[in-house]
């Protein structure tokens, strides 16, 4: 099932009152639960869903609370004075859920599920499945499209049929194989994949931790009338300098032997922790210039004319240590007008090109890119029908390594292109 989390801790659980008319609320926390879907086995089909706070069922009353988070559900209806939603006294009411059902769907206790019913784990399953948004807890891929489907009224579509009854063609994007199966032609096929595209296929991951990060250059390199120029980032460089009052009480000569050893050692750990941060600029510095020296074609003209080039080279000619141009770079960016690039972006290995030229891997991706570009997208090129295009650059590379360098460029393989 997606994962349904909150990175800031409070989550809105809003669900929909669907032909089930089942909950919804409001919960805060993070909690990990387990919706259990059985087989005729009774085994456990189900990776967790991260939905927010417990919920104590209270079979007195006909309903559940969530402790602290400002929900409840007594009797016919349920309230969420932190959310200003209430449906008390109209008539609604919860469904049957037993508090062992509960407690294990909520508490995380799959090692008691086998001794629960079937019908009431689907019950709990089923509660899950009408919060928003439309398609969370799906037992698979076909059913949460399906659920979305159904919530946008196209169980009438040729899309909707596409995914109930072909699902396996769909996924191998055999367009000619479902024209002739579902009897329409291939431009309306076409038409209910970019339908069907529309769909959320993970509803779950709008919720997890965003893992961008925003990311400030450490040097940049621009082109100033004809001669290029770098500047360093010092903005998040501290600015350090010895406290002169420590000088002054060496000077003074008021310090005993032992406490004027003591100020002299911790002034030499400043001067060493001062010179440690120029030092590393100036690495960074020296680098940049490195950089700038081999890859001028690059800031030139862009990723197409990078060049091979590895720490070690780079590290013999500023003559220091390759750990130190390693350390030197790890999470460092450079500017450039061409964007921002991780500083390890132009240590690349590379392949002999055409008259010799030496051709990075960074580059051959673009040259591969570029060839899929201009294909026919009704008669895309096989990965060997690329390595053919690349030898023909004087680019020599196996099948396996232009696929793979395909699939890091994020392009589909030539039945997935391919265009009818």
């Amino acid at each position: 099932f997606p994962s349904y989390g909150s990175p800031h801790g409070g989550t809105q659980v809003t669900g929909s009152r669907t032909k089930n008319n089942f909950l919804s609320g409001q919960t805060y926390g993070s909690k990990t639960v387990y919706v259990a879907l059985l087989d005729q086995s009774g085994n456990l089909h189900n990776p967790p869903i991260t939905l927010n706070r417990t919920l104590n069922y209270q079979s007195s009353g006909g309903g559940y609370s969530s402790p602290g988070s400002g929900y409840s559900s007594p009797g016919n209806g349920y309230s969420s004075p932190g959310s200003g939603y209430s449906s008390a006294g109209s008539g609604y009411s919860s469904p049957p859920i037993y508090e062992t059902t509960a407690t294990l769907l909520v508490n995380n206790q799959p090692t008691s599920i086998s001794e629960l019913p079937l019908k009431d784990l689907q019950d709990g399953l089923r509660i899950l499945q009408s919060f928003e948004p439309v398609g969370i807890a799906s037992v698979d891929l076909q059913d949460c499209l399906l659920k979305q489907m159904d919530a946008r009224g196209w169980e009438s579509s040729l899309a909707y049929r596409i995914v109930s009854e072909q699902f396996t063609l769909l996924v191998r994007r055999r367009v000619p194989e479902l024209s002739r199966k579902l009897s329409h032609p291939t431009h309306a096929i076409h038409e209910a994949l970019q339908q069907i595209a529309e769909l959320d296929p993970a509803p779950g991951k709008r919720f997890s931790e965003d893992s961008n990060q925003s990311v400030a250059a450490d040097a940049e390199v621009e082109k100033v009338g004809k001669e290029w120029v770098i500047h360093l980032n010092n903005d998040y460089v501290p600015r350090l300098r010895l406290n002169k009052t420590y000088k002054e009480l060496i000077t003074k000569g008021t310090l005993s032997p032992k406490e004027k050893e003591y100020v002299r050692n911790q002034m030499r750990a400043g001067k060493f922790l001062i010179n440690s941060i120029e030092q590393r600029q100036n690495t960074i510095e020296r680098i940049t210039k490195k950089i700038l020296e081999k890859q001028e074609d690059f800031f030139l003209h862009g990723s197409s004319k990078l060049h091979p080039m590895t720490m070690a080279q780079v590290a013999e000619e500023i003559d220091v240590h390759e750990t130190t141009v390693s350390r030197a770079t790890a999470n460092k960016y450079l500017r450039t007008s061409h964007g921002l690039f991780p500083f390890k972006y132009f240590f690349t290995p590379g392949y002999s090109g055409k008259d010799g030229d030496a051709v990075s891997n960074t580059s051959v991706k673009e040259i591969i890119g570029s060839i899929i570009e201009q294909e026919d997208p009704k008669k895309p090129l096989s990965d060997r029908a690329i390595v053919d295009k690349l030898a023909e650059k004087d680019i020599k590379l196996a099948r396996r390594t232009v696929a793979k360098y395909r699939e890091e460029l994020g392009i589909s393989p030539t039945n997935l292109r391919r265009q009818y």
